[in-house]
This record gives structure tokens, C-alpha cells and sequence, in this order.
């Protein structure tokens, strides 16, 4: 227990009062009124913020209780205390899905509780960092949404960048809660190995020439997770144009283009960032066939 040395106000029979009040469980005592008598020995500690009246010996004096007294025992008093609600860092309880060691999801929302009900007072800080390599090269904070609500509690809301490590530090009155720094693991929110690619456009038999051309991708086993499509050709320049990648909104799409480019072209698809089975397809560009260059002769000849 520590102890402050806190002086009482003059009483009403002329005494001045020198008190010292210890602080419980980080609860400070502070002196507000001094009603009268002297103060011989307290051995009841405060439990909560508030009025407290301080039962002691009194030699002399007042026998009613001061306005808003809530000591347990009976008057007169020796004096009445405010109890300040202070601040307990340690008592800060953080829980929810968003801080959970399993079962979070990159570009899927989650979110946490921050309960300060027995905490006191003091500021709530939150800071939330990816490890290198989720987003960029270098750590980078994540941004979030902080919600303060009826009792006491704090929700916060963020969104995984992307799949990896993530550190939750969570403050209250510029110290760290129990459980901070908090570590999480963000799994991928997709499976490129169940993706399918197929259609005229992927054809082994290859494409023609200046002739617009399409398939389908099927990630419906996949999870979520962003589709792209990458061309590339023998020769400097676009391989293709007129790319179109149509989303039908229940994880299947239509990638239609038009081969600029004679040979072989690379099509490298990836989903969520991770390349589908058999990508880069290399599909084979051939020049178109126009028919009113096509000459026949001798069908008339006898022999």
C-alpha cells in the first residue's frame, strides 16, 4: 500500500487536522471537508470513486451525517473524503474475433471489444502494424475505426491488408493493457490451386490472329480473393488488346481480348495474387485465314 500526506481544512472547534490517508489499490484519498472532532484511527478502506465518510473517535462536535455520505457505519464523522477513481491500466480487458489467435482472414473485416469498465480513468490509444512484407517491403500500419459506446467499452473495427503477421497494441492513460503487445497470424483469404481456366482462349490448338477470343475462370472453390490476368508476347509492344475481364459476382468471370501479336503469347493468371494451376499459359497466335486469298485451279482439266 502506498501512502500520501494530505492536510485536512481547519475544523469547527479551531483545530487545524493533519491527516495521512493511505491509497488502496491505486485509489487516492483527497480531503474535501472537514467536519469536526479529530481524527484517531481509520482502518476502512475505500472500495469504489465517491463519497466516503471516515468513521473515527470524535471528542466533540457534529452527530448527523454530511450531505451524500455513504460510510457503512454509523455517525457522527470525522471527516468526509472524495475517493478518486484513478487509473488501472491493468484492469483493461481486450477480447473479440480481431484479436483471436485463429480464424482471421486478409481483406476480411473483423473487429475487438476494449472494456475499460474497471480501469478508471484515462485515454484509450490503439496502433495496429502489419509485419513486413504484407503490403510492401517495410511494416505498415493498418487503418481502423474506434467506436465508443455506452458502457464503457470501445469496439474497434479493421480490415487485414493482406495475409501475415500483425501486432495490436492497445493503451490506456499512456500504458500498456495486460495483453499488449497483442500478435496475430491473418491467413490467406483464398486457395489459387482450386481455380480453373479454360476456353477458346486458353486453346492448346492455339488463337487467331487479330480475332477477338475469351475463357472463363471458375473460383467458386476458391474463397475470395482478387482475380488478374497478365499478357505478354515475343516483341516489344502489347500482345493483346481490347482486354475485358466481366464479373458475374458469384467468384466466375469472363476474360475476352483480341491477340495483336503472331506467336506464342503468355497469359499469366493469378488469384489473390498467387498463380491458378497451369499458369502462364503460353497460347499459340496464328495469322488469321482470309479466304479471298485462297485460289483453286485445275478443277475444270480432263486428264
Amino acid at each position: 500500500m502506498n501512502s500520501a500526506v494530505n492536510s485536512g481544512s481547519r475544523c469547527l472547534h479551531g483545530r487545524l487536522l493533519s491527516f495521512l490517508l493511505g491509497s488502496c489499490l491505486g485509489v487516492t484519498w483527497s480531503i474535501t471537508q472537514s467536519l469536526c472532532g479529530q481524527l484517531r484511527n481509520c482502518q476502512t478502506l475505500p472500495k469504489a470513486a465517491g463519497p466516503f465518510c471516515v468513521p473515527a473517535s470524535v471528542a466533540e462536535g457534529a452527530s448527523e451525517s454530511p450531505p451524500g455520505c455513504s460510510c457503512p457505519y454509523p455517525c457522527p464523522c470525522a471527516l468526509q473524503v472524495n475517493v478518486g477513481a484513478g487509473s488501472h491500466p491493468n484492469k483493461v480487458k481486450v477480447y473479440g474475433p480481431g484479436v483471436a489467435k485463429t480464424g482471421l482472414k486478409a481483406h476480411e473485416p473483423t473487429y475487438f471489444t476494449v472494456d475499460c469498465a474497471e480501469a478508471g480513468q484515462g485515454d484509450v490509444s490503439i496502433g495496429i502494424k502489419c509485419a513486413p512484407g504484407v503490403v510492401g517491403p517495410a511494416e505498415a500500419d493498418i487503418d481502423f475505426d474506434i467506436i465508443r459506446n455506452d458502457n464503457d467499452t470501445f469496439t474497434v473495427k479493421y480490415t487485414p491488408r493482406g495475409a501475415g503477421s500483425y501486432t495490436i497494441m492497445v493503451l490506456f492513460a499512456d500504458q500498456a493493457t495486460p495483453t499488449s503487445p497483442i500478435r496475430v497470424k491473418v491467413e490467406p483469404s483464398h486457395d489459387a490451386s482450386k481455380v480453373k481456366a479454360e476456353g477458346p482462349g486458353l486453346s492448346r490448338t492455339g488463337v487467331e490472329l487479330g480475332k477477338p477470343t475469351h475463357f472463363t475462370v471458375n473460383a467458386k472453390a476458391a474463397g475470395k480473393g482478387k482475380l488478374d490476368v497478365q499478357f505478354s508476347g515475343l516483341t516489344k509492344g502489347d500482345a493483346v488488346r481490347d482486354v475485358d475481364i466481366i464479373d458475374h459476382h458469384d467468384n466466375t468471370y469472363t476474360v475476352k481480348y483480341t491477340p495483336v501479336q503472331q506467336g506464342p503469347v503468355g497469359v499469366n493468371v493469378t488469384y489473390g495474387g498467387d498463380p491458378i494451376p497451369k499458369s502462364p499459359f503460353s497460347v499459340a497466335v496464328s495469322p488469321s485465314l482470309d479466304l479471298s486469298k485462297i485460289k483453286v485451279s485445275g478443277l475444270g482439266e480432263s486428264k
